[in-house]
């Protein structure tokens, strides 16, 4: 990918498309965590961090360091595929695959979603299960 080369470079990317985090003096309106507050009359409001009073079933809770550790702390986690996704037969499997790796980099205990209300994957290429597009 010419556009964004380095895989740090597309969690930027994909942070400032969804929560205008990257873009270095906050001025950067064109993103859907500020539309989604647009469209709503400010009723509706996506932060890149989680719920910070979110304790888990067995009382789990993710410090500040730890979800800047996984989470770029900007509300991106990357994850790299292990295999080719034409290889996957259905986009529930590739979803569920890109769960597991993400939830591999989570503490101990925390399940996705855990403290994140909402969970988007997305994938860097035009390939879906059965190698169509």
């Amino acid at each position: 990918d010419t556009t964004y080369p380095t895989m740090a470079d597309k969690a930027a990317a994909v942070s400032d498309d969804v929560f205008g985090s990257f873009s270095g003096n906050g001025t950067d309106t064109v993103n859907l965590a500020q539309q989604l507050y647009d469209c709503s009359f400010g009723k509706l409001s996506i932060y890149p961090k989680p719920d910070p009073t979110w304790t888990g079933p067995n009382g789990e809770t993710l410090s500040e360091s730890q979800l800047d550790a996984v989470a770029l702390g900007k509300g991106v986690m990357h994850v790299t595929m292990p295999q080719n996704l034409a290889l996957y037969t259905t986009e529930t499997s590739i979803r569920n695959a890109m769960k597991d790796l993400a939830q591999d980099q989570l503490p101990t205990g925390v399940t996705l979603p855990g403290p994140f209300d909402h969970v988007i994957f997305v994938r860097d290429r035009c390939l879906s299960a059965n190698g169509g597009c």
